[in-house]
């Protein structure tokens, strides 16, 4: 992923993050924990992290980190009361009035455990030392709908206070969590390059992290160099292409990395002898490896490029062998800026793909890649309903961002950005829910979409000018967390 400065000012709103969920309630991109219910059978109503449902009935959260706005949205699609409230980690105030701000806080990754909501931030304590703040989601509970938690309730500006736990990792923008545990462990990767500095310089090998999902404090890291075939400069998004091997943009060398991962009872054990292979991709000049996703046989999908205003968009198939499939070109003259791609539940291989771009004839929409005769890849698309919620209240068109689906692929959650984020109504993103009407051909796919961030009774508020706080300018990470009745 080569975002330089657009991740710079977001590693989300023009360019693209990454991510998943957490216990393996199946990963799409999202997975979930199990919220707990009351004595009676019942989900207790309201609450942050409750939802108002009948016994018997599952229910459904959606989080968005706001990367460049410093908050974590919290949403119930299918509840009245749609929207939850936010989580504040503004821990240096004022610190991003600029976007050349070296104190960005950068919430990016997210994953809910059993215990806690994960959120990784990039540069605090330092820009060169990113760190993790996980919150009970017993505290988070206790909140009304609707009512934010304010970073002044458990950080005193200069400790972050119990039961709020700080987890400083001592690494470059460590931005790039996996939201879907191995066993009780959290992965993680670590950029371990300068992301203001140019992209040539990025030439420093990344890390693994692994981290215990009940007590974060206990990590432990591995640098992803001496492999076969060379290292992981700049490491960005990690999945799981199977179940026990890590997945990693190599966005310095535009690779991929697969590393064969231990036990995953402890941080200690799950990186114990790691081995990895670098495969790398086709030569090219100034590539951004955007995203990958599991291809379901233990290899992954590269989302990639464009770098520059005459490339194309591009989709490769690489397999834990380096063989590899591809490209699939996607737009061209700079029309198809990738941005998450996702497996679909249930189907035969096949994939959601975001795509967008600051022109106004970008190819922008969500796609549809399938796998045919083999390794072959075919586009399709984009999937019929969204095109009038690409219109921003500004004069900038949106970009679908980040995706994250529920286990049965029949509700899918988009973020939209614009292009310039730093622009007067740059702070105009959506957070979008659609529910989709099921084909036999996921190319037939067809979508109801609503807007859960239009100010609408029940729904978050839009953005106001003149208040910060609701600004969306890098709507750039999704997860979904499923309850379990």
């Amino acid at each position: 992923m080569k975002f330089g400065r657009a991740i710079v000012l977001s590693v989300a709103a023009v360019l693209c993050g990454c991510l998943e969920d957490n216990p393996n309630v199946g990963d799409t991109s999202s997975g979930g924990a199990t919220l707990e219910m009351d004595g009676s059978g019942s989900m207790e109503p309201g609450g942050m992290l409750r939802c108002s449902t009948e016994a018997g009935q599952s229910c459904t959260l959606l989080l968005v980190s706001e990367s460049l706005d410093d908050r974590v949205e919290v949403f119930a699609p299918f509840d009245t009361e749609v929207y939850r409230g936010a989580i504040d980690v503004d821990l240096r105030p004022g610190a991003n009035l600029s976007p050349n701000s070296p104190d960005l806080d950068e919430p990016f990754g997210l994953a809910v455990t059993e215990d806690f909501v994960h959120v990784m931030l990039g540069h605090y304590p330092l820009r060169t030392s990113g760190s993790m703040v996980s919150f009970p989601r017993t505290m988070l509970r206790a909140l009304p709908a609707g009512e934010d938690l304010r970073a002044a309730d458990y950080f005193d500006g200069i400790t972050v206070e119990a039961p709020v736990v700080l987890s400083e990792f001592g690494q470059i923008e460590p931005i790039f969590l996996n939201s879907v545990t191995f066993g009780p462990t959290l992965l993680a990767a670590a950029f371990g390059n300068d992301l203001f500095a140019e992209e040539s310089g990025w030439t420093l090998p990344g890390s693994i992290l692994a981290i215990s999902a009940s007590d974060p404090t206990n990590l432990a890291t591995r640098s992803l160099d001496g492999f076969m075939g060379g290292d992981c400069p700049g490491a960005a998004q990690l999945v799981l292409s199977d179940s026990q091997t890590a997945a990693i943009a190599c966005d310095g060398n535009d690779a991929v990395a697969f590393v064969s991962l231990g036990m995953p009872d402890s941080p200690a054990t799950a990186l114990a002898e790691t081995t990895g292979t670098i495969c790398p991709l086709p030569t090219a000049t100034l590539r951004r490896v955007r995203a990958v996703a599991p291809d379901g046989f233990s290899g992954v999908l590269v989302a990639i490029g464009p770098a520059d205003a005459l490339g194309s968009g591009e989709v490769y198939r690489v397999g834990p062998d380096c063989a590899i499939a591809g490209p699939l070109p996607i737009g061209d003259m700079g029309r198809a800026v990738l941005g998450d791609i996702i497996p679909i539940p249930g189907s035969e291989p096949a994939w959601w793909l975001a795509s967008g771009g600051p022109r106004t004839d970008a190819l922008r929409g969500i796609f549809v890649i399938r796998a045919e005769g083999g390794r072959s890849l075919r586009l399709c698309g984009p999937l019929e309903g969204f095109e009038a919620h690409w219109a921003s209240v500004g004069s900038q068109p949106l970009s679908p961002r980040a995706l994250a689906t529920t286990p049965t692929g029949t509700a899918l959650a988009v973020t939209a950005v614009t292009a310039d984020p730093t622009a007067d109504d740059g702070m105009f993103g959506k957070v979008l829910w659609a529910t989709l009407e099921p084909a036999t051909d996921p190319c037939e796919t067809v979508a109801e979409v609503i807007d859960l961030t239009n100010g609408a009774f029940g729904r978050a508020p839009l953005p106001d000018p003149l208040d910060r706080t609701s600004w969306r300018r890098g709507p750039s990470v999704a997860i979904l967390v499923e309850t379990s009745p």
